[in-house]
């Protein structure tokens, strides 16, 4: 076995990589080449899923790890089992992954596990089949090219599936088993360690040790499971609500139901890419509610409730419920408001929606979870204590807002300290309490017959209060209006990275003060390229932009970010700075102007190609009032804007004077 340590002083977690090389065949390919290849597929997920298990438990050696078979080089393939550990447990946890890999080498698959399989296999391809004729260009190009210098065979994707159907049919859980003993042997094995300075970093010796010991253990039993075949709501007794009203609005081409818990829910048949159906729910309030000392907890709500699981079923069972299906929800606490998004396919739209039902009815926050949420966090801040990058954000979180803002807390051991598992359920079941305050959009490729039942009986059963709320504008201020300033931090890898911007929160909302601020900020994109990467040769990647913020309260900023030489930075900064003010004086490249300008119209006619677009288009008509349609609130701003409209919006925004320019650079022996 080839073996390799290496360690640096900026690393502060390890990593392990396992690897065993096989030949990979390179003539044209046949029906028995492609179904070992799903059966290798199949083996190497069934796999994963065991060891992603593993890692649900708080008591578990490793962060993650993840095994694969795949590409290594144009002539070989690999078997690849990485580790990620927890600090000083490098030797345990490459124990503890390699041990799942042998419990599948030694006793192969269950039953369960592969019907699974069998099941999310017929599912990805019905899904592909269904957005056959959405296939992008890219996708396209990366087939043939594939095709070109891998020797990749290029299928239709309905006569793919006939093979894979005849291939499944057959499938034993013998072939699988020979599958993952076939891929697990004993040659052309290499062993990669990225270790830990002053750390116990797992030696070659021990490594051997470990691996004769795990493939030689005869206690090893083999993996077991059991669900009882339960579905996410068959324990629950759901009393469907009705729909009260419909509404139909012509000019966004929706309909809105109102159900009879106070729900409104605007929906739209849009089938522009086949097979997607997508939702979004949203209600003021958000953290802007909540206490300063509770705002560590409600950051990591989202991160708990994921990790937990939903209703009866933990995060692992909630994958093995939901195997085969495509919906997935997800909940989120803003500032100023709490959301749910999902999305599914048109087959899936019940599910999807059943989900929904669930997080306002029966969420779900697992202790054991929450352990893991914690060894996690606790892990990121090892992580983060050698980056160099982390050290300037949190410089300039602390620069802007002040030491000890309780609104503005820097990711430090206190923060972790201050998460709760009572309080993250407490402000979770406080921001969800009540349905009616959400409004939900659905929209995407599935019929209004077909989605009224389903809403009556998983929205409109949901128990809901007639308790309206609205967010609090308790936006942070900077701790001066201007701040110009150099910080200088220890850097193996001297660099210098610039942090401009220029704000003004007092310019009213407009479609126009919103698209001449993104006009401005790609227009400044092309100036920062031009001069900072072309003429000065100063950074590879500048980045320059503007945007217009609608809520808690309005505000238009400028920004320049990049990093660069250190000895060119007061040069750059100079220059970026010097751009911006050029515009505000109206001097401004015509050629700039026309060209973003064809891009915006460009780019407005592709989105409108996408179900997204018009999920936008509902969520701005119903909540703001905005008719994205109308050509007043886009087009004819657009074609008809000037360059001193531009120079107007650039001179609104210096007049703000509000601005901070924090220049981070290389700590050198000679400073304090």
């Amino acid at each position: 076995m080839l073996y390799s340590l290496g360690t640096d002083s900026e690393v502060s977690t390890a990593s392990i990589s396992f690897g065993i090389r096989h030949g990979k065949p390179i003539k044209t390919q046949t029906v028995a080449d492609f179904k070992r290849s799903l059966l290798e597929g199949m083996a190497m997920n069934m796999l994963y899923a065991r060891i992603s298990e593993k890692a649900q438990n708080p008591e578990a050696s490793f962060i993650n790890a993840s095994v694969g078979y795949g590409d290594l080089t144009r002539t070989t393939n690999v078997f690849s089992l990485n580790v990620n550990p927890k600090p000083n447990k490098q030797a345990e946890a490459f124990k503890e992954a390699l041990i799942e890999v042998n419990r599948a080498v030694k006793f192969g698959y269950t039953p369960s596990e592969i019907e699974r399989m069998i099941t999310m296999i017929h599912s990805s391809y019905q899904n592909q089949i269904a957005k056959k004729d959405d296939v992008s260009h890219k996708r396209i190009e990366d087939a043939i090219q594939e095709n070109f210098l891998n020797n990749e065979v290029i299928t239709d994707v309905v006569k793919e599936y006939e093979i894979a159907k005849e291939v499944l049919n057959d499938v034993t859980a013998e072939d699988l088993h020979n599958t993952i003993k076939g891929l697990y042997s004993k040659d052309n094995r290499y062993l990669n360690v990225v270790g830990v300075e002053g750390q116990d970093n797992l030696t070659y010796d021990n490594a051997v040790r470990i691996i004769e010991s795990v493939e030689n253990d005869a206690e090893l039993k083999p993996y077991t499971e059991a669900l009882d075949g339960k579905s996410l709501v068959s324990d629950l007794d759901i009393k469907p609500g009705v729909i009260t009203s419909v509404v139909q609005d012509k000019n966004v081409g929706s309909t809105t139901f109102v159900l009879s818990n106070g729900v409104k829910v605007h929906y739209k048949f849009v089938n522009k890419q086949k097979n997607i159906v997508s939702l979004n729910a949203v209600s003021y309030g958000g953290t802007s509610l909540l206490k300063d000392e509770d705002l560590p907890s409600a950051s990591m709500v989202s991160n708990l409730q994921q990790m937990s699981g939903l209703g009866n079923f933990n995060a692992v069972d909630l994958r093995k419920v939901l195997a085969g299906k495509t919906a997935n929800v997800k909940t989120s606490i803003g500032g100023i408001n709490e959301a749910i998004s999902g999305s599914s396919n048109t087959k899936d739209v019940e599910t999807m929606l059943q989900m929904v039902y669930l997080d306002f009815v029966k969420p779900r926050f697992d202790s054991n979870a929450f352990k893991v949420l914690i060894n996690n966090l606790n892990n990121n801040l090892e992580r983060k204590s050698k980056n160099v990058n982390e050290k300037m954000n949190d410089s300039l979180l602390v620069t802007l807002y002040g030491k000890n803002n309780s609104k503005k807390r820097t990711f430090d051991q206190a923060y972790i300290d201050a998460v709760s598992f009572d309080k993250i359920q407490s402000i979770y079941k406080d921001r969800f309490a009540n349905v009616a305050d959400f409004e939900f959009f659905i929209v995407g490729d599935v019929q209004e017959t077909e989605l009224k039942q389903l809403l009556e009986k998983y929205i409109a059963s949901i128990p809901s209060n007639n308790l309206k709320e609205k967010y609090k504008n308790n936006e942070v201020e900077w701790v001066s209006n201007t701040i110009d300033k150099d910080i200088y931090i220890p850097m193996e890898d001297p660099k210098a990275s610039i942090n401009i911007v220029y704000k003004n929160d007092q310019i009213p909302y407009s479609r126009k003060n919103v698209i001449f601020t993104n006009v401005l900020g790609d227009i400044l994109q092309l100036r920062v390229t031009e001069t900072v990467r072309e003429s000065e040769g100063g950074a590879y990647s500048p980045s320059a932009g503007a945007n217009f913020v609608r809520e808690p309260k309005t505000s238009a900023l400028v920004y320049f970010r990049f990093d660069c030489n250190p000895n060119m930075a007061d040069k750059l900064a100079s220059i970026v700075i010097n751009e911006l003010q050029k515009i505000a004086n109206g001097t401004i490249n015509v050629n700039d102007l026309n060209k973003t300008r064809i891009n915006f119209i460009k780019e407005r006619e592709q989105a409108k190609s996408n179900n997204d677009y018009d999920m936008q288009l509902l969520s701005r008509y119903f909540r703001y009032n905005e008719n994205m349609n109308d050509p007043k609130s886009f087009e004819d701003i657009v074609n008809k804007m000037s360059e001193k409209d531009i120079q107007d919006i650039a001179k609104k925004i210096l007049a703000g004077k509000k601005s901070y320019e924090i220049v981070f650079k290389p700590k050198m022996n000679n400073l304090n």
